[in-house]
């Protein structure tokens, strides 16, 4: 199968800064389109910057088109693809384009190439150029104005040249633009994140920065006024919390409690959490202490109470593990307290870090539940864009197929055409043999015949039989002559076995 060549390339829209003059005129909406990347495209094609750099002077006054109709998906007014339709024009097919202008590339375009970073993470250099579309057009208008943001494919002209390269990609030596074509949502580009964005008016902007800041104003407000309360209520627990401990313990028993806890809590074991796998934690979990020892639970040892040794130097306290031993835990009165107090507060340390452990796992199982809700949406848009591209496909399927019902059309007509003529040949010459009502009647039957030499065959023969019946009763006299005899070569066999129609000619 011979390669062809791709002529519909896509190219990238977007926004630039306005003319000084356009907050007045209101005939233009000024757009910069992405026109076509340095590289491989989708469409196998190659585009060199040098090839690309020769066709810019082609870019004055090229038109940007659009064909318009409504979305299948949406049913709502959209662009949709380069639209073109078979047409037959003095007995040939040709196409007919069916886009309409919606804009230009002026002369001063301002051409230049811009380096971008696609959506697949490809940085690609593009030549950038600056259009008008018209807003005389409401359709056109209206769509941009509602979408925003639109597809867009490059068209160039038949003059190209170029050669097939080993990359299996067609590469452009020579090229002339030829237009820009607005795509509809449901087309997928050949070109990587080819898009044409509207830009909003200076006093649009400043409207809607003025709504901005003032939401921004309060949002500030409403939060440093959540904030302060929320400052001042921590700063109130703690001023509580600290009033508590000095009505059980003085300032040096509050330090060493919280010294021995967190140094017991240094040596860890390793155990199974509720997916069966390894954590580490604190082995034990201090419940009380006196000058000389700390009582404690030993959680390796399904919460045995245990007493562990411990000495101070200085500040510093430091653990007898080995000399740690099983007791039998009673608890008793407190100075200003009860044991009630210690076995609350040990109870909700227990339950505080199975709390903090279970809003762990929680937390763990909303982030696995939130990627596999974005890999569903992934996958989701994966299998829309098949479909698209599924329906793409088969639109492009039915259109090869009528355009293949109307050659084949054509080509019968022609054959058609071709037949009557050459019957109507054998007519003439044998026409003079027949009454007009036998010619008729042979002018129907010729519709019958699959071949024109089976049809000249019959006629042929049966003029003969009508020629033959014809003279056989016609007497005919000759005037007798002497004439030289002639040996022939040929014997009467063979004029026997001649066919019909040779012996009519003799």
């Amino acid at each position: 199968m011979q390669n062809t060549v791709s002529r519909n390339v896509p190219i990238l829209f977007q926004s630039i800064n306005t003319y000084e003059s356009e907050e007045i005129d209101i005939r233009f909406q000024k757009v910069k389109i992405w026109l076509c990347h340095t590289g491989k495209n989708h469409n196998g094609s190659y585009f060199s910057r040098e090839a690309i750099e020769d066709a810019i002077p082609s870019l004055s006054n090229t038109p940007v088109l659009a064909y318009i109709e409504n979305n299948r998906s949406t049913g709502k007014s959209d662009f949709s693809d380069h639209r073109e339709i078979l047409v037959r024009k003095d007995g040939e097919v040709t196409t007919k384009y069916l886009g309409k202008a919606i804009g230009i590339i002026p002369e001063s375009n301002n051409a230049a190439f811009e380096d971008r970073l696609c959506d697949d993470g490809e940085t690609r250099t593009f030549l950038t150029v600056e259009a008008l579309l018209w807003t005389k057009f409401d359709d056109s208008t209206d769509i941009m104005s509602r979408d925003l943001i639109k597809g867009q494919s490059m068209e160039l002209s038949e003059e190209f040249e170029g050669e097939w390269g080993e990359d299996n990609c067609f590469h452009f030596t020579k090229f002339q633009f030829y237009g820009a074509c607005g795509l509809g949502e449901n087309v997928q580009p050949a070109m990587q994140n080819s898009t044409i964005e509207l830009q909003f008016s200076s006093t649009d902007i400043s409207e809607f920065t003025n709504v901005v800041n003032t939401m921004m104003e309060k949002f500030k407000n409403s939060f440093s006024i959540k904030e302060e309360n929320e400052q001042k209520k921590k700063e109130n627990e703690e001023l509580k919390t600290k009033q508590d401990i000095a009505t059980s313990f003085n300032l040096t028993v509050s330090q060493l409690s919280d010294e021995l806890s967190r140094k017991l809590s240094e040596l860890k074991y390793t155990t199974k959490n509720w997916y069966d796998e390894d954590i580490e934690v604190a082995r034990y979990r201090m419940r009380d202490f006196d000058e000389q020892n700390v009582y404690a639970v030993d959680r390796m040892n399904n919460y045995q109470d245990v007493r562990v040794p411990y000495s101070k130097n200085g500040d510093n306290v430091s653990f007898e593990f080995e000399s740690a031993t099983k007791i039998k835990y009673v608890p008793t009165d407190w100075d200003n307290g009860v044991s009630e107090e210690a076995e609350i507060n040990f109870t909700n340390s227990i339950v505080d870090e199975h709390k903090n452990y279970a809003v762990q796992i929680v937390n763990e199982l909303k982030e696995e539940i939130s990627t596999k809700q974005n890999d569903y949406i992934e996958l989701n848009d994966k299998f829309s864009k098949v479909q698209e591209q599924l329906s793409q496909k088969e639109n492009e399927i039915s259109g090869l197929n009528a355009a293949m019902e109307q050659l084949k059309e054509y080509q019968r007509n022609t054959e058609d055409k071709k037949k009557a003529e050459q019957i109507e040949v054998i007519f003439s010459k044998i026409a003079r043999a027949f009454s007009s009502e036998e010619l008729n009647e042979w002018r129907e039957k010729s519709s019958s015949y699959d071949s024109v030499s089976e049809f000249e065959r019959d006629i042929k023969s049966f003029a003969y039989d009508r020629i033959s019946e014809t003279n056989k009763n016609v007497k005919t006299d000759f005037s007798q002559m002497g004439t030289l005899h002639t040996e022939s070569d040929e014997k009467p066999e063979e004029t026997k076995n001649k066919d019909v129609w040779s012996r009519l000619k003799q």
